[in-house]
């Protein structure tokens, strides 16, 4: 059988904590939840590329707090990953309150936006080179495909990465991207409110 990839996010004020964002790929997942002041990220399931985020790559069968994330806010998260073959390992996002996009799990087709393909078993920030030389936007929402993501800045300009094979980068070719980079073209001065990823696809 397939294994469920989960994170986890909780948060609120007592030991119970609450459900505050859940998201899920093939073959793993994840939730946040907050307890107190902190929200604490939850992985469970398939973790062949280190997608869980746990430090390492052994499948997890039961929900483990992932322990960078202890100190951040996390606001968004999207879980990318296996096509229907089952030949593309999971990745995985979240936005922290600051704005800040973390990525971490399988990256060969560059869809963390590190500037390489190297897998990554804890989380790294994802870097913006094109945003006005300083590499910093602030992203409120993102989503992942089979093996690309998609993020939306507050400003409402939209950035893609990874895997475009298909075009689902929406940047007028078919060639992969490392980092992020900015989609023109009909969105050029255009205000985007919401952005959301199919398996070789966006919208």
């Amino acid at each position: 059988g397939t294994l469920l990839i989960c994170l986890l996010l909780l948060e609120d004020a007592d030991a119970a904590g609450s459900l505050g964002s859940v998201s899920s790929g093939s073959g793993s997942g994840a939730v946040s939840t907050s307890s107190g002041e902190h929200k604490v990220l939850y992985a469970w399931g398939r973790n062949n590329a280190g997608q869980l985020g746990v430090g390492h790559k052994k499948d997890v069968a039961e929900p483990m707090a992932v322990d960078a994330f202890l100190a951040k806010d996390i606001r968004a998260l999207a879980v990318g990953g296996a096509n229907e073959d089952g030949q593309r390992d999971g990745f995985s996002l979240a936005v922290a309150a600051s704005g800040v996009l973390y990525a971490w799990g399988s990256n060969a087709y560059g869809q963390l936006g590190t500037g390489d393909t190297n897998d990554r078993i804890t989380m790294v920030p994802v870097f913006f080179p094109s945003a006005l030389g300083s590499g910093k936007v602030s992203v409120t929402i993102v989503g992942a495909g089979v093996a690309f993501a998609v993020a939306l800045t507050k400003e409402g300009a939209v950035y893609s990465w990874g895997d475009n094979e298909r075009g689902q980068l929406g940047l007028g070719d078919r060639r992969r991207r490392l980092l992020p980079e900015q989609l023109g073209g009909s969105l050029a001065g255009e205000t985007v409110i919401s952005i959301a990823c199919g398996a070789y696809h966006s919208v």
